[in-house]
């Protein structure tokens, strides 16, 4: 992070993720500081990449368009992958029950131990 605007919950030299919108394969960019957050430093910026595409994404789909509200019951096909696994995170979050597609009892396991986190 080099410069901060306003309120953020970042401050300059922070090792942060970020969704950018557009414009994020530039060597520096802008992003708004709402979608912008602190990375652990046990992390490489690989994990931390995922999160903003992996957890955004479950996001956006179940809470800003999807709407999802507690006690509700979600289906999540392809439960094993990273949107998949991040959905089933996000949805547990949100206090949904989640219901999980996939197609070995290996990716059973990881969709299982996803859940549970």
């Amino acid at each position: 992070m080099r410069e901060v605007h306003g309120e953020a919950h970042v401050k300059p030299g922070d090792r942060v993720a970020a969704f950018c919108m557009l414009g994020a394969w530039a060597e520096v960019t802008v992003a708004p500081t709402y979608f912008t957050f602190r990375i652990p430093d046990r992390w490489d910026f690989a994990q931390g990449a995922a999160l903003v595409l992996n957890y955004h994404t479950a996001y956006f789909a179940l809470i800003a368009r999807g709407r999802l509200a507690e006690g509700e019951t979600i289906l999540v096909h392809g439960a094993a992958g990273g949107v998949g696994t991040a959905t089933l995170q996000v949805a547990k979050a949100w206090g949904a029950r989640t219901i999980g597609v996939v197609s070995s009892d290996e990716k059973e396991q990881v969709a299982r131990d996803a859940r549970c986190r």
